[in-house]
């Protein structure tokens, strides 16, 4: 059965391009990472990042590097799951 919750929060290119850019990295990525590798402004990265994790695809966990100030919010896959439905619609025609 389709999950069209799931669906509809990944059929979009920019979505589906986030959704690529987060699997590939074995560490998940950040706002600033998704960003910079979409050229989105940061406020919309993290608007489909937060659309994309309310469908169940990606999780967030904060992220200390040691660094001063607020840490940042990594993205990673949710589950091996998740991770082929996102394949799945990556690959769909986003027109």
């Amino acid at each position: 059965m389709i999950d069209t919750h799931r669906r509809r929060a990944s059929h979009t290119a920019s979505r589906a391009s986030i959704l690529d850019i987060v699997k590939a990295a074995e560490c998940g990525a950040t706002i600033a990472e998704v960003g910079e590798r979409t050229g989105l402004h940061p406020s919309t990265a993290r608007a489909h990042l937060d659309r994309l994790v309310g469908a169940g695809l990606l999780m967030k966990a904060r992220v200390s590097g040691g660094q001063p100030g607020r840490p940042a919010w990594r993205y990673r896959i949710a589950t091996v799951e998740a991770s082929r439905t996102a394949g799945r619609w990556m690959s769909y025609p986003t027109a």
